[in-house]
């Protein structure tokens, strides 16, 4: 019989199962070097993605150094907004109206209160977004809440709300006009006049949903409404309308700004702290009074703050119900109430006689003149002349009688 064939070492089971280890091991390793390739190029990829959506961007954006805030950094597209002649001319809306004719110090414009509006409503949004990662704030969130805070004041007129409240009722009663309309036109009009279409979709906003969801931040959407009547976010995003316009309360960015900024720019000291608010912001659900006698009222998420911080909500009401622009939120402002009602009227006088004579000389139809609500460059430099004119009939008042308005005012007083 001839002798068995002796089986070879690497015939073995154990060396074959070695062998099939080394292989798989082999393969995993491979594997794993190609995914770490993937992964790289996805990285990559996705740094890219956030230079050029972010917010964060450390080569193109812009500082300004704010008198309330300090230095502000402002995204390349809101950068972009400023430079526009739209929003330029809040250069030269006073924000307290008349009131820089008695108080020098009240010399401050839209223009930089809305920039630190953009400001806190970008802080407000992002801290959100940090504290709360489980809402899904996204980038283009931040972004439109960002320019609708920057945008909010564009359409107000001469001397801010002393055109809304006075002249307008003053020139045509049934006038249903609005600032917050008018800013909402005028923020359409800078885009199309200025081709800020592609810039917006460069940096990943979608045209259709998110300058509607900025007109709609721009307006004020009211939540507590039973039917979410929004449309440029869905009700899980309701929260987000109570940043710059909050219909709800009441208590927003816009006011936070202007409360310091008059304050500081009065000379009145300011007793409440906006930083404060900032830290203890929370969004959490909160029920709806839908007018039915349920026992479960429907819930919506809405921003809501620590009960650590009454006393600054009290200070916020003082403030509110004692308006800074009528002049009455200090004992020195009060007695000049007077005067400053003289000046709004001396105001309104000279902006109805000019009306006058552009629409003798300009526009047949004053009605239309009224309707057209900023929607256009000639309106533009229309109300610009009447700031010149009724500025320069006002210096010219003041300096043939100020001896006669003091004494007015002194006797008033005592």
């Amino acid at each position: 019989m001839p002798p068995k064939k002796q089986r070879k070492m690497s015939d073995s089971p154990d060396a074959m199962q070695n062998k099939t280890f080394n292989q798989t091991v082999e393969k995993l390793r491979t594997l794993c070097e190609e995914n770490e390739e993937k992964k790289k190029k996805i990285t990559g990829e996705l740094q890219k993605i956030e230079e050029k959506y972010s917010l964060k961007l450390s080569t193109e954006v812009k500082v300004v150094n704010d008198s309330i805030h300090g230095h502000i950094e402002l995204h390349p597209l809101l950068v972009k907004i400023i430079d526009t002649p739209q929003f330029q001319r809040l250069r030269h809306i006073k924000q307290l109206g008349g009131a820089y004719w008695v108080f020098p110090g009240a010399s401050h414009n839209r223009f930089e209160h809305s920039i630190g509006v953009a400001y806190l409503a970008g802080c407000m949004v992002k801290s959100l977004q940090e504290k709360q990662p489980e809402l899904h704030i996204t980038n283009r969130d931040i972004l439109c809440v960002t320019i609708a805070g920057l945008c909010h004041d564009l359409g107000h007129g001469p001397f801010s709300h002393l055109f809304d409240k006075k002249f307008i009722p003053a020139v045509q009663s049934d006038a249903n006009w609005k600032h917050e309309d008018a800013s909402v036109n005028m923020f359409c009009h800078m885009v199309e006049e200025n081709n800020l279409e592609p810039l917006m979709v460069s940096y990943g906003l979608d045209m259709e949903n998110d300058l509607t969801f900025i007109d709609e931040l721009i307006k004020g959407v009211d939540t507590k409404e039973k039917d979410w009547p929004a449309k440029g976010r869905t009700e899980d995003k309701a929260f987000l309308y109570e940043i710059v316009a909050n219909k709800r309360n009441s208590i927003d960015v816009d006011k936070w700004d202007y409360f310091a900024r008059d304050c500081h720019y009065l000379g009145i000291s300011k007793s409440f702290d906006h930083q404060r608010l900032l830290k203890f912001a929370r969004v959490c659900k909160v029920e709806i009074d839908d007018g039915s006698n349920n026992a479960e009222k429907p819930k919506r998420l809405s921003i809501c703050y620590r009960d650590k911080v009454p006393d600054t909500f009290d200070n916020i009401a003082n403030l509110c119900y004692t308006p800074i622009y009528a002049l009455q939120c200090h004992k020195q402002i009060y007695h000049q109430k007077r005067l400053c009602y003289l000046i709004y009227c001396l105001i309104i006088i000279f902006l109805w006689s000019f009306l006058n004579i552009l629409q003798i000389l300009l526009f047949p139809l004053f009605s239309t003149f009224i309707s057209i609500q900023f929607n256009s460059i000639q309106f533009n430099m229309c109300f610009a002349g009447m700031t010149i004119v009724t500025m320069y009939c006002l210096s010219i008042v003041f300096t043939l009688n100020l001896e006669q308005i003091y004494m007015q005012q002194k006797h008033a007083c005592i």
